[in-house]
């Protein structure tokens, strides 16, 4: 079981991983175009192994099936899907999947506080590379 903070902690460090290892195959693409696709393609695996995992983990502190996870599947369902998994408190009790999380420590509340970042970077990414490249 995982609760919502750990949930955002937990994306944000499996999104910023999966950055830096796609590195590995951006290089491999200049030494040989299908080694870089192997490569991409077993990181992509990997990376959706990890992200089912913690999402079935969620789901089961909500008290639901992991195989919920299919919705994502689903247009427009998959994204309301997920941000119900951000929003939707788990349960303070045991459930049918385990005992209660453990209180969140400061590393787990930085993290997911992290994720409050992304789209202030975004606005001033949008409104600050227009300006500078009219410079230019």
């Amino acid at each position: 079981r995982i609760g919502r903070l750990r949930y955002l902690a937990w994306s944000m460090v499996l999104i910023v991983a999966a950055l830096g290892l796609f590195i590995i195959p951006s290089v491999a693409f200049a030494i040989s175009a299908t080694l870089g696709w192997i490569l991409t393609g077993i990181l992509c695996l990997g990376v959706l192994f990890v992200c089912l995992q913690i999402g079935v983990q969620r789901l089961h502190d909500i008290g639901w099936s992991g195989w919920l996870m299919l919705l994502n599947l689903i247009p427009i369902v998959g994204n309301l899907f997920a941000l119900a998994l951000v929003l939707m408190p788990g349960n303070d009790s045991s459930n049918c999947f385990g005992p209660p999380q453990p209180p969140n420590s400061r590393a787990v509340k930085v993290l997911a506080a992290l994720w409050l970042l992304v789209p202030i970077l975004g606005i001033v990414a949008a409104i600050a590379l227009p300006a500078y490249w009219q410079r230019g």
